[in-house]
């Protein structure tokens, strides 16, 4: 493919559930892309992409996107050589240099520590960016990104990071309805992204709770957002939040196994079944409740569209899915508690 070759920071915590979002993510915002090597915290990828930006600005775990000047081993040849691009890929990608480089060096958990020190690896990119001409400055407008990681130094210049903070306004306490037990609004993000849900596309969430899922579709793009859930209280109170988050969804109080929706009718599912301590499922087991609601809404679902659902480990969710005939792409495992082992399954409609 023709693409340029880029490096993505992805969040510490749960790198597998970090590396899934930025696949998911580039299946919706690249024309083409593959996958060029994975690391503790970061990933490699060259992809046609129209902005780097939405990448970022989509992803909950996907930290900063950038041009991959190089890779090579965590010494100081190693470094050198990773650098040895820089030249090719400032030209390639129009960025003048006659304003100097920012110089940043970042290190992921203490990789690398013991063969090469963080002072070295920044004299080292001075004396080369001196070298080759290019002042070095604090206030450059282009940063060189070097970040340490398991036995290797990636150099990239930097393109868009993450805004901090950007999740802290939509944590549940702070919406206008709150109930105990809805996930935060990234591992919300993370799973609609892993729906694949598109700009313009229609989103279900059959068991909404407050409106979690929703909002995170809602802010992603999706134009029509179907929020279902069958106490009457929680329907209104996603009604609230959505509203107070600038969504225009269509909420409903609906049994999740007999969802109002036609053939066809939805693109993207995603939704967090009731399992937990604060949660209920009306004295129906987990397992009986979710094949009744997949079986239910499946049909709704276009063809090669995505239905992602959490669900205690013990309870096998993935074999749920894979008894109606779907396709079981990923799972993840997050530890919650001693006594929850959550498991994210990604299954897609054939």
């Amino acid at each position: 493919m023709a693409g340029r070759r880029y490096y993505a920071i992805l969040s510490g915590e749960h790198q597998g559930l970090a590396r899934a979002e930025l696949r998911a993510v580039l299946d919706v915002e690249a024309a083409g892309y593959r996958i060029l090597a994975l690391f503790e915290g970061a990933a490699l990828f060259e992809a046609e992409l129209g902005s780097p930006s939405r990448v970022v600005d989509r992803g909950a775990w996907i930290r900063e996107v950038g041009l991959l000047v190089g890779v090579g081993e965590a010494t100081k040849p190693g470094l050198l050589a990773a650098l040895s691009g820089l030249e090719s890929v400032l030209e390639d990608a129009g960025l003048d240099p006659g304003e100097g480089l920012r110089v940043e060096v970042d290190r992921f958990k203490g990789y690398s520590r013991d063969s090469i020190s963080r002072d070295s690896v920044l004299s080292l990119a001075l004396d080369f960016l001196g070298k080759a001409g290019v002042a070095a400055s604090p206030r450059a407008p282009v940063t060189l990104r070097i970040y340490l990681t398991e036995g290797v130094a990636l150099a990239g210049l930097a393109l868009y990071r993450a805004k901090p903070g950007r999740f802290l306004g939509r944590m549940p306490r702070r919406r206008p309805f709150f109930k105990p037990g809805p996930l935060s609004p990234q591992l919300s993000r993370v799973m609609v992204n892993l729906s694949r849900v598109r700009p313009g596309h229609a989103f279900l969430d059959p068991f909404c709770g407050t409106g979690g899922f929703c909002i995170e579709a809602c802010m992603v793009g999706a134009s029509r957002v179907v929020c279902l859930d069958i106490d009457a209280a929680m329907a209104l109170g996603a009604l609230a939040n959505l509203s107070w988050a600038g969504c225009l969804p269509l909420v409903a109080r609906a049994d999740a196994s007999m969802p109002p929706l036609s053939l066809d009718s939805v693109d993207s599912v995603s939704t967090d079944p009731p399992y937990g301590r604060s949660t209920t499922t009306g004295g129906r087991r987990y397992g009986d409740l979710v094949e009744s609601t997949l079986s239910a809404i499946v049909d709704s679902v276009r063809r090669g569209g995505y239905i992602v659902y959490a669900g205690p480990h013990r309870e096998r969710p993935h074999v749920i899915a894979e008894s109606l005939g779907l396709r079981v792409v990923e799972r993840h495992q997050m530890y919650v508690h001693s006594t929850l082992t959550r498991e994210i399954v990604v299954a897609r409609r054939p």
